[in-house]
């Protein structure tokens, strides 16, 4: 089990927690503002997605190389200046576009970088994705992602965006 009260845990100690002990380990980290992320391609990593969180050890291990892998199209996520951002994907394309607010959670009602995929240009599944941003450490954050139906929230899987890079203009949505 987490102990929410020691200090800020290197990502390579997140990879098999289950959700339970992150939400609680991520309820206690500071929101993250858009400011720190703004202009910047953020290299992602999948944490505890909710299809393995009650297998074993061995098979959620499997997932987590997996999903890590080389082979995962997800590559992390990129924000820009202007309050939007977007998923990046192989070979630097975005897709899934998402708007940012400095909000309290609707999930555990503590401050975060809210998410939001309700946008005009996403496919309607896209839409009912929301996501939460902490900081995690000096240029890494964990992020929760959240699916929204019949106005209730349900983690879908965890994610951390860490090793920076600068954005150009003109590649941001």
């Amino acid at each position: 089990m987490l102990n929410v009260t020691t200090a800020t845990l290197p990502l390579s100690e997140l990879e098999l927690k289950p959700q339970s002990e992150l939400a609680q380990y991520f309820s206690t980290l500071p929101s993250a503002t858009s400011d720190q992320l703004a202009g910047r391609a953020w290299v992602g990593k999948l944490y505890a997605p909710i299809t393995v969180e009650k297998m074993p050890t061995l098979v959620r291990k499997t997932v987590a190389t997996l999903l890590n892998a080389g082979i995962n199209p997800w590559k992390g996520k990129a924000f820009n200046a202007e309050g939007t951002g977007a998923n990046l994907w192989l070979w630097g394309q975005q897709f899934g576009q998402y708007t940012m607010l400095e909000q309290d959670s609707p999930v555990d009602q503590q401050p975060c970088l809210w998410l939001d995929y309700n946008v005009a240009n996403n496919p309607l599944l896209l839409r009912h994705i929301r996501g939460e941003v902490r900081i995690l450490g000096e240029n890494q954050f964990l992020a929760r992602m959240n699916w929204l139906a019949s106005d209730q929230f349900y983690c879908v899987a965890y994610f951390s965006l860490s090793s920076p890079k600068n954005v150009s203009k003109g590649v941001m949505p």
